[in-house]
Order: structure tokens, then sequence, then C-alpha cells
């Protein structure tokens, strides 16, 4: 006689109520936690839970830079990271087909670029003037583990004033104005978007405490724990 599984966890879940708790608990035990507007606290606790999940990552980035409130540049480039600090740039705009890989053997930037008539390699520190943004952000600062902690200052010690939170179209909007996570001294109004499905940072607009722009950060195309292996991180040419 072919036995019905289903049946069976039904009659033994009606005569005992208990059993169907246990089961029900034991199935949301595996569950990710929510991630809601709720409070500072469950937010930052579930984009750090949700981020432990994450050993590597792979997003295509746009910075647009302004100038006095006008945009004047942007960047687009192809990030792959991969815990605990590995992290690989391909250069779509401008200087499309440059690559940069950090850290090298001695723990500076390998930088691999078009040069005449042919490709360069040149290795640098992360502080060297060639690899310098007007935002004060270093290439060893752009994953997403420190862009968490950092929004974690930001909502706490570095917090100027009340943060709000909201819920809006699949994200959870963090506005806080607080101090600048690269430059010090300056103060800088954060807005935070946060995915409600990954529970994840994927948008930071940065301005003034007078609302004028200086900075927008978007993370698009964004996958997780796929194959990156050493040979694909250090892979001069590029390829994907």
């Amino acid at each position: 006689m072919r036995l019905r599984m289903s049946a069976i966890f039904s009659a033994i879940s009606c005569a005992h109520p208990a059993v169907a708790l246990f089961c029900l608990l034991l199935a949301c035990s595996t569950c990710e936690a929510a991630c809601t507007a709720a409070n500072p606290e469950a937010l930052l606790a579930s984009m750090k839970k949700s981020y432990a999940k994450v050993q590597n990552y792979r997003t295509d980035v746009e910075v647009e830079d302004f100038r006095e409130g006008e945009p004047y540049e942007t960047k687009r480039f192809l990030y792959t990271f991969r815990k605990p600090d590995h992290i690989r740039i391909v250069l779509e705009s401008p200087h499309r087909g440059t690559v940069l890989i950090y850290p090298d053997k001695h723990g500076n930037v390998l930088v691999h670029l078009r040069w005449l008539f042919g490709y360069i390699t040149l290795h640098l520190s992360p502080d060297n003037f060639l690899l310098e943004d007007s935002s004060g952000q270093k290439i060893n600062q752009t994953d997403m583990g420190l862009l968490i902690r950092n929004i974690s200052h930001s909502l706490t010690d570095q917090r100027r004033g009340k943060e709000r939170i909201t819920e809006e179209d699949g994200y959870i909007l963090i506005s806080v104005v607080a101090e600048n996570h690269f430059i010090k001294g300056k103060i800088t109004h954060y807005r935070f978007f946060i995915d409600k499905k990954r529970c994840l940072p994927v948008k930071i607009e940065e301005s003034t405490p007078g609302e004028v722009p200086q900075r927008t950060i978007i993370f698009r195309n964004l996958t997780t724990n796929i194959d990156v292996g050493d040979t694909r991180m250090n892979q001069r040419g590029g390829e994907k």
C-alpha cells in the first residue's frame, strides 16, 4: 500500500497541536531575519546577518560625482569582492578595459592599463596619488562589509541629529546626517537604500547638510556566492 506522508503528518498535527507548533518552529529556524524599518538596531542586525552569509559578490557599480550640486563625472565599473579583502575592478568608463586588483603579493594595487600600443602593469600603494578620489575613499575601503559598518556608525556614534527610516518601493531608506566616512571633520547627509529582499545596501546618496548633492553610488545586478577562484580574481584581462 502506498503511504501518503502528507496525510499522516496532517493527522499527527491535528491530534497533537504541540507537534504542529514544534514543526512550525523547526521550519522557521532556517528563515532569514525580516528586513524591516522597525528600529535601527534590528535593521543593522539583519544587514550584518545577511552579509555574514555572503562569501563573495559581483556588481555593476555607477558612481556619479557632483560639483556645486551639478553632475560632472560618472564612473562605471564591474566590481568583484571575495572575503576577506580581495578586490577586482574592471573599468567601463572612463579608461575602459583597465583592471585593478587588490591586494597583490606585497599588499599593493595592481593596475593593468592600456598604454600607447599595448598594456602596462603598475603596482601602486592604495594611498598613491594616481588612485586618489575626491571622496577620500581608497580602493581597500570599498567592500560592502565596511559599508555596513559605516552605516552602523552613522546611526550611532557618528550620528549628528535624528535619523529617519522609511519603506518605499522595495527598499528601506535610511536618512541621517553624520560624520563623513572618509574625510575627517566633514559632515554629510547620507541616504542609504537597503534592498528589502536581500537586506543589503544597493544605493548611497551623499549631500551636504543643506541638501546639495555631492555623490551617488548605485550597485546594479548584484550576485552573491559565485565562482570567483584565484585564477578569476587575479585575471588581468578585462573579461568578466
